[in-house]
């Protein structure tokens, strides 16, 4: 685990067994929005990318998968609330 700093830390601690969906971003308030640890922007052509089921935290694609077994984080089926397939194993 490479962890840059120790805010970076302190942030990724907020998230630790975090319960995220993968989602499109869309526009409702604003034009984008930003990857909580990387500050990456994510927007209507980004694509897929994570977000927490409030969908007020996104994650990009790269701190997902870099991040997601360190952190303990949590797949979820939006359709279902339950955790997806990846993650029952």
């Amino acid at each position: 685990m490479d962890i840059d700093s120790d805010w970076m830390q302190d942030l990724l601690e907020t998230y630790r067994g975090a319960r995220l969906i993968q989602s499109e971003w869309s526009f409702e308030e604003w034009d984008h929005d930003h990857c909580t640890v990387c500050g990456k922007t994510i927007d209507v052509g980004y694509g897929l990318a994570y977000c927490t089921e409030d969908e007020e935290d996104w994650f990009c694609r790269e701190c997902f998968e870099k991040w997601r077994d360190a952190f303990g984080w949590v797949l979820v089926d939006k359709s279902q609330g339950e955790e997806s397939e990846d993650d029952r194993q």
